[in-house]
């Protein structure tokens, strides 16, 4: 029965998810956070979205038999070592949530680009300001993303870390979605131990019952508040039935095979062959050599000089004003970049 209400939970979440993109969409289709000062002036009227992610019931070493729990290149604990089978024990959550109002929860096997992105595009639209720690680097494309340094050194010599790694002197601060994190993870004490099997259905059942405030006809029709016509509507309208079953919103963990190739081919283009084979001439060549490369000469320094670049190519990208002529003499004296370089990226 509990699973069957959690069902339930989650197929309504799942409409308040659909309707809040709609409406995030339209209110911040035209927006545009200003490059520098104080950020509160012009996110007085605007939706501001936090992310982060967390990890519940970590695999202990009595577990993996006092072996390390260090899975290398992916999370930390939620996996037993691979010399027992890798199997995944733990839950890592992905947050996603808006100041003062919804928030989402994913439960996802691997804490990198490709499974944080994919969860941000699925629940809020890119124009829509975001604000993270450092480790969302990789979001170039969104021109209202910004982030704030956790591990920030004091200038003052009397102190170790500096005050701004919670709240930077701009606004920026990402505490929204700690706090959600320990909310959650003050709730999931009460089972003691969750399998991450039904973790998605338990995250989905506390998103649900978080969001319902923010719902006042919802809300109203669950308590059967202001509804005088609840059982009247169409009783012949249904999901399909395999939904509504428990089995269909299990969560499947990646195995040790799938993990390593996730781990290795970062910069692998997501492209399918029949849509590389519409490109231009030159344009495929490039996809298929960049893939070539990193799937048969895999070196760490040449990816730490591509991540190095990205970075710089998101802040050229985050400084170009849309419809407008930029010059980039003004771009490289406000990043501290050379020209040549500017040119270069661009």
């Amino acid at each position: 029965m509990k699973k069957r209400i959690q069902v339930m939970y989650t197929q309504l979440n799942e409409t308040l998810k659909a309707q809040l993109y709609k409406e995030l969409e339209e209110k911040t289709k035209d927006f545009r956070l200003p490059k520098e000062g104080d950020l509160k002036k012009a996110l007085k009227n605007q939706p501001v979205a936090v992310a982060d992610s967390v990890v519940l019931y970590s695999s202990s070493l009595r577990a993996n038999k006092h072996r390390s729990r260090r899975y290398k290149g992916g999370t930390a604990s939620i996996y037993l070592s691979n010399s027992l089978g890798g199997e995944q024990k733990g839950t890592l959550v992905h947050t996603v949530g808006i100041n003062g109002g919804m928030t989402f929860y994913k439960s996802i096997p691997l804490n990198n680009q490709h499974y944080l992105e994919k969860d941000l595009n699925e629940k809020i639209p890119k124009t829509v300001t975001l604000f993270t720690d450092e480790g969302y680097n990789f979001l170039w494309d969104r021109p209202n993303h910004r982030s704030v340094n956790h591990s920030k050194k004091s200038n003052d010599a009397r102190y170790n870390l500096s005050r701004e790694r919670w709240c930077t002197k701009e606004g920026v601060s990402s505490n929204g979605a700690e706090a959600r994190n320990n909310i959650l993870k003050q709730s999931f004490r009460s089972y003691g131990f969750l399998s991450c099997k039904w973790g998605q259905l338990a995250l989905d059942e506390i998103s649900f019952i978080g969001n319902v405030r923010f719902v006042p006809e919802l809300k109203n029709l669950l308590s059967l508040g202001d509804s005088r016509n609840v059982g009247f509507g169409d009783y012949h309208y249904s999901r399909p039935l395999e939904q509504n079953r428990p089995l269909y919103h299990v969560y499947t963990p990646l195995t040790v095979q799938e993990r390593g190739r996730l781990r290795h081919h970062k910069l692998i283009n997501q492209y399918k062959e029949q849509d590389i084979a519409k490109y231009n001439k030159s344009y495929r060549s490039a996809i298929l050599h960049n893939d070539y490369y990193w799937k048969n000469f895999y070196q760490k320094d040449r990816m730490k000089n591509e991540i190095e670049y990205n970075r710089r190519a998101y802040q050229i990208y985050s400084n170009l004003e849309l419809g407008k002529w930029n010059d980039t003499d003004s771009i490289a004296n406000s990043l501290n970049l050379s020209k040549r370089e500017i040119l270069f990226i661009l």
